[in-house]
């Protein structure tokens, strides 16, 4: 249960790692005023998922020992 709450947190992480230069590196290509967090709210919301579950996990491992 620990290493598959650890592999979930380490994929959360490089999602979130690569959300976040992906939208740093389209914000520099847009207009002024254009959004471009609104073409990847999916990534956002799978990487605050997987957080999330990663840490429900964290105290179901606590729980149990």
């Amino acid at each position: 249960m620990k290493k598959l709450s650890n592999f979930i947190f380490v994929l959360a992480i490089g999602i979130s790692g690569y959300t976040l230069i992906s939208t740093t590196l389209e914000r520099q290509r847009l207009p002024e005023g254009v959004c471009p967090i609104d073409a990847r709210t999916e990534w956002y919301y799978l990487s605050i998922v997987l957080l999330l579950v990663s840490f429900a996990m964290s105290f179901l491992e606590k729980k149990k020992s």
